[in-house]
């Protein structure tokens, strides 16, 4: 029978905590009751095959890292294996030991085996592209010298050395080679970059996508393209979207972090969560000086942090403009208590479409700097509340902006957020069923294929017994051929044992 999971509830204060929320802090502590509980599926059998998590794990991007944390807590694996571009350990801040797609066939190999992929906006990209932001240290330094003295052709053949991977895409593995006769899957992943890419490349990935078991689509653009060249295509939001009811072990273990306690303790009325991995240079000015405006207006403090890179070297400049009791560094790299900086921030502000998707999983207001990408506005077609804003307008103070997302009623998020963590298992139900994986949790209060043929049996029965012509039927299968009905045995019984009395 299912038991329902132990839910992400910041208000089962630690003695920590305790003395935290005497000084009137408790509101950093948000209690996440509201959501919607889970519930694991204690099944004996259940179909389980070996995995490939194939995207940009291997990249430092926090909502990248954590993905396949979602994945293996949702779906049942006999085992599976993080491949991308470059074999790298991310443990150290919360990630997977990622293997490169040549040492991921020499692990994983077999016609069991699931390919499945993710990632916001990794299928589309270039394989040249990618492989730069995967590695690091000596390769990368190796990369770019030989992007400097070789030619495209070249270059390209390196990489592919280097990877295992046998096409131009750097995320996308197609079931040939070494992966012959494994399934593929793609589960809510983002293609709004499709514009980009060649009509060649295009031809392929279509191909490629018609051929698997299923294609989950987490963008409004990339969805309708693929659904216009005749994939059969799912719209489901992103697996972050889930994070604090599946995850919550690991966000309770974060929320008393030294990083977590420095800022309760440096903005003790709350603080805005502002991401600057890829907020354009000509955007500095103008985002200061809203956050300034809104920082006195709301008595928030403003906790920098960048999602793409480790250590504080790219947000000190901003930290700089700010004075020192208005602004810090968010001190951890571990995407765990980066998640929990923002579930427990009052409002976030950046670049991130994954960041952005974890506040709303936790209903909390939020609002992007415009980037050169299309893949926030695509995403927020589908999936984002109307009075919700998406992006700064460069029409107007960027002030505004920010009154526009505190006004949003949190009961109003809180519901969406609901709304978001159902869609998302309806999506998880649907690409196990086309898959033939099993899920591993179900919402509360959804019923599983055995409870459900359970209760049709006993509704049969109830009809049956309640029929006086079936009734009458059965009586008379136990009196027939001088058999007696069970109840005159007894009775027969009860009297032999009066008489010998």
């Amino acid at each position: 029978m299912p038991s329902t999971l132990n839910r992400l509830c910041f208000n089962n204060l630690s003695e920590k905590a305790t003395s935290v929320s005497r000084r009137g802090r408790s509101h950093h502590r948000p209690g996440l009751d509201w959501l919607a509980p889970v519930s694991d599926l204690e099944e004996v059998n259940v179909v389980s095959h070996d995995a490939l998590l194939v995207g940009p794990s291997d990249q430092y991007q926090v909502g990248e890292m954590l993905k396949p944390h979602v994945l293996g807590s949702v779906i049942h694996f006999s085992r599976f294996r993080c491949a991308g571009l470059a074999g790298i350990d991310r443990t150290a801040v919360g990630g997977h030991v990622v293997s490169n797609y040549g040492e991921g066939a020499l692990e994983m190999g077999g016609k069991q085996l699931q390919l499945l992929h993710f990632g916001t906006d990794s299928v589309g990209e270039n394989l040249l592209d990618g492989y730069p932001k995967a590695v690091i240290e000596e390769e990368a330094e190796r990369f770019e010298s030989l992007a400097a003295i070789v030619g495209a052709e070249e270059l390209n053949a390196y990489v592919r050395r280097r990877t295992g991977q046998l096409d131009d895409f750097a995320y996308l593995l197609a079931p040939e080679g070494e992966f012959y006769g494994a399934s593929s899957s793609y589960h809510a992943v983002g293609l709004s970059n499709h514009e980009t890419l060649s009509d060649e490349m295009k031809g392929r990935l279509i191909g490629r996508m018609r051929l698997a078991d299923f294609v989950g689509i987490s963008d409004k653009d990339g969805a309708d393209f693929l659904q216009g060249e005749g994939v059969d295509v799912h719209r489901m939001p992103c697996a972050l979207s889930v994070i604090p009811q599946v995850c919550a072990r690991q966000l309770r273990d974060s929320r008393d972090s030294a990083a977590m306690e420095a800022v309760r303790d440096r903005f003790p009325d709350g603080w805005i969560a502002v991401e600057i991995g890829e907020v354009k240079p000509a955007d500095f000015e103008k985002l200061t000086a809203a956050l300034k405006e809104v920082s006195e207006t709301e008595g928030l403090g403003l906790v920098f942090f960048d999602s793409t890179k480790q250590g504080t070297s790219s947000t000190r400049h901003w930290v700089r403009a700010f004075s020192e009791w208005n602004a810090a560094s968010f001190g951890s790299d571990n995407i765990w208590e980066i998640a929990t900086l923002l579930l427990h921030s009052r409002l976030y502000c950046g670049s991130s479409l994954d960041c952005r998707v974890i506040c709303m999983s936790g209903g909390v207001a939020r609002i992007n700097v415009p980037t050169e990408s299309n893949a926030i506005r695509s995403y927020c077609k589908l999936w984002e509340l109307d009075s919700v804003p998406i992006e700064f307008s460069n029409d107007e103070d960027w002030k505004i902006g920010f009154d526009r997302a505190l006004r949003v009623d949190p009961s109003a998020l809180q519901e969406h957020a609901g709304q978001l963590h159902r869609k998302y298992f309806e999506g998880l139900a649907k690409f196990c069923e086309r898959t033939g994986l099993a899920p591993k949790m179900l919402t509360a209060g959804v019923e599983t294929p055995h409870v459900r043929a359970i209760k049709k049996l006993h509704h049969l029965q109830d009809e049956w017994l309640s029929d006086e012509a079936s009734l009458k039927r059965i009586q008379q299968v136990n009196s027939k051929n001088g058999k007696r009905s069970v109840a005159s045995q007894i009775r027969e019984k009860l009297g032999l044992q009066r008489q010998r009395a």
